[in-house]
């Protein structure tokens, strides 16, 4: 699966960041009705999770140009084609379906919405 994304940090973010995480899963993309959301999660202070390998987002920010690092500058961001392979959330026990991300990615020292993004994808492990 490839993903691409630009988002554009209209000011240097000097706090650390939070990322607040939901997930649903349906049977089908055309099952909606059948959709459950996941708990939601937050992880706060994430930028010790920026330099770290082999973790879900290794794969997305290797890809992002220009390189990010906390304090995160102002500027566009770039993600192209960034290939995702299920190895790359291998601890994650996804069964076949379709699946809802939504991450919302805050500034952590006053709250500020940075970014959100949603991602949908039909998964077979």
């Amino acid at each position: 699966m490839l993903i691409s994304y630009t988002g554009v940090i209209s000011r240097d973010i000097t706090n650390d960041l939070e990322v607040q995480a939901v997930l649903t899963r349906c049977a089908a993309s055309e099952a909606l009705d059948t959709c459950e959301r996941m708990r939601p999660f937050t992880i706060k202070n994430f930028c010790r999770f920026f330099n770290i390998d082999k973790t879900p987002w290794s794969s997305f920010l290797n890809f992002l140009k220009p390189h990010v690092t906390c304090p995160i500058k102002k500027g566009t961001y770039v993600l192209k084609d960034a290939e995702v392979s299920s190895g790359d959330f291998g601890r994650f026990p996804f069964a076949s379906g379709f699946y809802k991300f939504e991450f919302i990615l805050k500034d952590q020292g006053n709250g500020d919405v940075i970014t959100c993004v949603y991602v949908e994808a039909t998964l077979n492990p």
